[in-house]
């Protein structure tokens, strides 16, 4: 897999046939790496969760279906950690081992009435502050959002995000940002804003937040893509806080979306679709995309390589 990033370029420049490839050998890696560790399998009456042998070709049910539900995972140091019923919790031998309850994470000693706005858009435009920063304080709630958790070194990440109205009901907030989190003490590491990435207020009766996304890890470096509508890419560096890259769409194109690839550790590839609006009106919206995957510059936010998904699949 390392071999197949270091001649991407090279593949690039030899046509779509020789990059398809080159693509063809990132996704097994990604496959292999993925099915010789943790696995999760939905089903209707339950999670389980597997862990899966290729060598042995065996696939030992770690943990049965069962009323704990497993919201997301990730692993680190051979240990499946995971948010289950709202708590941070590790797999032990005899099934889930709970660490922390997130409502109770000391979010009081990262988020400060006087930082509060640093994670926080609202409505208005007017800053969080004074009784409504108390009391959205007081209550705030580190968990886990959809996009769920992701390891890199020694730690655990991930975002929240919550929604919150004033008193009067006249305004509206949302707040958000990144949690570090040692699984090792169990503490709080580090909580960091995300600025303005957190969220929108598209119309008066609309909130967009950046809830749903994919991670990605580099060394020292974490990666969150945001799913939404000209999503960004956030940055994520424990000693220099976050930095957002955003992608302009291609010709013709009205926004993008995209999705991190983590099949490479030292380098970082989105799927990026450019969509195209075709219908607009009271009835819907619907669009046409077309898919490119990319190689983002990890200082800049630029794009290194662009592969067409029609150079892969030959149409």
């Amino acid at each position: 897999e390392g071999t197949a990033c270091a001649h991407v370029l090279v593949a690039n420049e030899s046509g779509g046939g020789h990059a398809r490839n080159v693509f063809i050998g990132l996704g097994a890696g990604a496959l292999y790496k993925a099915l010789t560790g943790w696995a999760r399998v939905l089903a209707d009456e339950g999670e389980a969760v597997l862990a899966v042998d290729l060598a042995a070709g065996a696939a030992t049910v770690a943990v049965a279906p069962s009323e704990s539900r497993v919201r997301s995972a990730a692993v680190l140091d051979d240990t499946l950690y995971g948010e289950v019923n709202g708590t941070i919790s590790r797999l032990g031998a005899s099934g889930w081992e709970s660490l922390v309850t997130t409502g109770d994470l000391p979010v009081d000693q990262f988020v400060m009435p006087a930082t509060i706005a640093d994670f926080a858009i609202t409505r208005s435009g007017a800053p969080l502050e004074g009784e409504w920063a108390d009391d959205l304080l007081r209550f705030l709630d580190l968990r886990p959002t959809v996009a769920g958790i992701t390891a890199s070194g020694d730690s655990l990440y991930w975002q929240f995000n919550e929604n919150w109205t004033d008193a009067e009901g006249t305004d509206s907030a949302i707040v958000g940002g990144f949690v570090e989190f040692d699984p090792a003490t169990a503490q709080l590491t580090a909580v960091w804003p995300i600025g303005p990435s957190v969220g929108a207020f598209p119309d008066e009766n609309e909130i967009s937040t950046a809830s749903q996304g994919t991670w990605h890890s580099t060394a020292g470096t974490v990666w969150f893509a945001d799913a939404r509508d000209d999503g960004e890419l956030l940055r994520l560096d424990p000693t220099a806080g976050v930095t957002a890259f955003g992608f302009e769409p291609a010709a013709g194109a009205d926004y993008t979306r995209i999705e991190a690839l983590p099949s490479d550790p030292d380098g970082v590839w989105l799927i990026l679709e450019d969509w195209t609006i075709t219908q607009s009106d009271e009835s819907g919206t619907s669009a046409t995309g077309d898919t490119r995957f990319v190689l983002v510059d990890p200082d800049s936010g630029a794009l290194v390589v662009e592969v067409d998904e029609s150079d892969l699949i030959g149409f």
